[in-house]
């Protein structure tokens, strides 16, 4: 497979006239002060809440994927992946822990190959499990092929092509056909050390991948990878020349509040949407934030309080979004618009318990 990177432009270059040939990045400039959920849940459309309805508990949802009016997710606590149907009846579990040739010691990640409708488990020993995404049938496993310390994630791209992102050691990201394999964005050790959810997500023609504490928010197009979006945390970003050194970067956190580190990619027509954290000076006590930008207005929302629809997880029927949230964290709901009551009027009339798994939201923006 031909492949070739465009060098990433500085983004103290990004003030100066480009010729049209050039890759110019959109800045999306980010107060992390501001509160913008208050006007998000007031544009909220809540269009579909259904419950779980398994007595499996789910303890820590690291990626739900919305596929052919099913609901996918990972629990990363139990190292399970669940199936439900539109109603939210558990459909399967992919549950094959072990360490026999078709088993899993952890999982690490999964996606689904929307080509031949299969599900894909990365495991953290460095293998894909293949299981039916239809049925949950095991089909086979293959091993991943890579100098990377971990694979973290991964996606199938509309041409077919598996890409990857990798924890080191030479790079962030392959991209393969099958046959050979592209390596883009050099890894940085004092940079991209850091896990990700989810990296990838798709744009109908390709791919949008974040990593490690890169603030940049890269495209995948064909044989090409380029930065598309740069997340500007102004006063409490990190410039990407400063991290030269361990030492350098330690000095910054422990002096000053820093916000990095966008997971959680989602891009559909009109809006892109990630999370990102915020790391008080000498503290543990570390908060994740979430933005939506709107591509027609050019419009950055900072979402920091009463986040409770955040992570977007995903998307179906072109703009509606999925999201799942604890029936907890409806009943912590206190201010609400009109719009978003019916979330309380649903788990209070289904007697649904603080303790009781995630509830599915679909909802968009009016």
């Amino acid at each position: 497979m031909k492949t070739k990177i465009l060098l990433l432009i500085t983004y103290a270059c990004m003030s100066i006239c480009c010729s049209p040939s050039q890759n110019i990045e959109e800045v999306l400039d980010i107060d992390i002060k501001s509160d913008n959920s208050s006007e998000i849940l007031e544009k909220a459309d809540i269009l579909t809440v259904f419950a779980l309805n398994d007595s499996t508990p789910i303890g820590n949802i690291r990626k739900l994927i919305a596929f052919n009016s099913r609901y996918y997710i990972l629990d990363i606590k139990s190292h399970k992946v669940m199936c439900f149907d539109d109603l939210g009846n558990m459909l399967f579990v992919i549950d094959s822990r072990g360490r026999g040739p078709e088993e899993y010691v952890t999982i690490q990640n999964f996606y689904i190959n929307p080509h031949d409708k299969t599900i894909h488990i990365i495991a953290a020993d460095k293998k894909l499990l293949m299981y039916s995404a239809s049925t949950g049938e095991f089909l086979g496993t293959k091993k991943i092929s890579s100098e990377s310390l971990m694979t973290l994630d991964g996606i199938v791209l509309p041409d077919n092509n598996l890409a990857l992102c990798e924890l080191g050691l030479q790079y962030n990201l392959s991209v393969t056909d099958g046959d050979s394999t592209g390596h883009f964005i050099p890894f940085n050790q004092v940079r991209d050390f850091a896990f990700s959810e989810k990296s990838f997500c798709s744009t109908g023609k390709g791919a949008l991948f974040v990593h490690g504490t890169d603030d940049s928010i890269y495209e995948i197009a064909g044989d090409t990878v380029l930065s598309k979006y740069y997340a500007n945390f102004k006063e409490a970003g990190i410039a990407r020349d400063k991290y030269d050194s361990p030492n350098q970067i330690e000095t910054i956190y422990s002096t000053r509040e820093v916000a990095t580190k966008v997971d959680n990619i989602l891009d559909t027509k009109n809006y892109i949407s990630f999370s990102y954290l915020v790391f008080p000076p000498s503290s543990m006590d570390v908060k994740t934030q979430y933005v939506l930008y709107s591509k027609a207005n050019k419009k950055v929302y900072n979402i920091k309080e009463n986040a409770f629809l955040f992570p977007i997880r995903d998307f179906c029927n072109k703009n509606t979004f999925v999201s799942a949230v604890s029936p907890a964290q409806i009943y912590d709901l206190t201010d609400i618009p009109v719009n978003c009551k019916v979330l309380k009027n649903y788990v209070t009339e289904n007697k649904i318990t603080e303790e009781s798994n995630p509830i599915i939201v679909l909802w968009k923006l009016k």
